[in-house]
């Protein structure tokens, strides 16, 4: 599930806390939309993610700290490490 490249940068996103669908947007730099909805969907699914409506936005945040935990070793692992 994480070893998609937008599910991964959402969820290092998500790690930091909770954020609406734009917001993610933004940093994640899909472009389209629909897209990044489909991959939150999978998320969601998986359940490594849960959603709440917040007047019209949906946010979106991790569903465990066990997932925040994973996220963060592999940022450690895989992309800090090779800035050392």
């Amino acid at each position: 599930m994480i070893s998609n490249k937008t599910r991964f940068r959402t969820l290092c996103l998500l790690a930091q806390g909770e954020f609406c669908v734009r917001e993610i947007q933004e940093v994640v730099d899909l472009g389209d939309l629909s897209s990044l909805s489909h991959q939150l969907r999978m998320l969601r699914l998986a359940g490594l993610v849960e959603s709440s409506r917040d007047g019209k936005q949906i946010r979106y945040r991790l569903t465990d700290a066990r997932v925040k935990k994973l996220i963060g070793f592999l940022r450690r692992e895989y992309l800090e490490a090779g800035k050392n």
